[in-house]
């Protein structure tokens, strides 16, 4: 709570501070924190967007900001695709989902045909978010638990999801490939890890804040790396045998890779 009542104090004045003041204020609350100067001003960022997006009700934004708060809407493409297939695998009434990287409000909708869809929302900026929240009066339909993506095996027990799903979450982190790997251990036989992420999105916002990572695709591969290709991995190959893995590029979101991995069949 000390973190989150400095965060307070110095945010909202953040914007119309000259660059020598802010720069001063980054490092201040990066002292406190304990973080990188990178990773505070990623916090910075990410906190300035979402209190806007409340404020403005979505902003541009609106018709997602109302789904992502209706009890009662109902998964679209590409979600209910998803559903679908795991409809087709289990004889099920529930659907067990893990939505990571979730941020204040997860994006999956909370209906789909006369299944339950039992949703849980991790983030480890949740009780930053749940300060925004408490801000704006918003009480979410399901609110997001404290949890990085890089520790998720040490919240969750294997093979708990039918479901998991990260949408421009993973290269946010310190270690994706971490929360990769811990992804692979929580899904359940014939369940689908979901990865939609922008191609190149650290090049793109010149390697500032949270966007440390790059993810493409290499000769239909999924790979990531950091700046000048440092850190290059080649996560398709390291995916077992127990799992099989499909990236292509998106046929509805210009420059967005979509990456789906399935735990096989026991």
């Amino acid at each position: 709570m000390k973190q989150l009542d400095f965060i307070k104090r110095i945010l909202n004045s953040l914007i119309t501070l000259p660059e020598k003041n802010y720069v001063a204020n980054l490092m201040i609350l990066s002292k406190l924190t304990g973080e990188t100067l990178l990773r505070t001003d990623g916090k910075i960022s990410e906190y300035l967007f979402w209190d806007h997006w409340f404020a403005s009700k979505g902003s541009q934004w609106h018709s997602d900001y109302v789904e992502r708060l209706d009890n009662n809407s109902v998964c679209c493409c590409p979600h209910s695709t998803i559903l679908d297939q795991l409809s087709n695998n289990f004889s099920l009434s529930e659907i067990l989902i893990l939505d990571v990287g979730a941020g204040p409000l997860t994006c999956i909708n909370k209906n789909y045909k006369n299944i339950r869809l039992n949703i849980t929302a991790v983030d480890v900026l949740a009780d930053l978010y749940d300060e925004i929240l408490k801000k704006n009066g918003i009480n979410p339909p399901i609110r997001t638990q404290l949890c990085s993506g890089e520790k998720l095996n040490e919240m969750f027990s294997e093979k708990s999801f039918h479901w998991i799903n990260g949408r421009n979450t993973l290269d946010h982190m310190e270690q994706p490939l971490k929360c990769i790997m811990s992804m692979l251990d929580l899904l359940k036989p014939e369940g689908i890890i979901t990865l939609f992420h922008k191609e190149y999105e650290g090049k793109q916002e010149n390697y500032s804040g949270y966007h440390q990572w790059d993810f493409f695709v290499n000769d239909g591969d999924f790979c990531i790396s950091r700046r000048n290709n440092e850190d290059f991995t080649n996560v398709t190959r390291l995916i077992p045998p127990t799992h099989t893995i499909e990236t292509k590029m998106s046929t509805i979101i210009n420059g967005e890779i979509e990456v789906f991995i399935k735990r096989n069949a026991p």
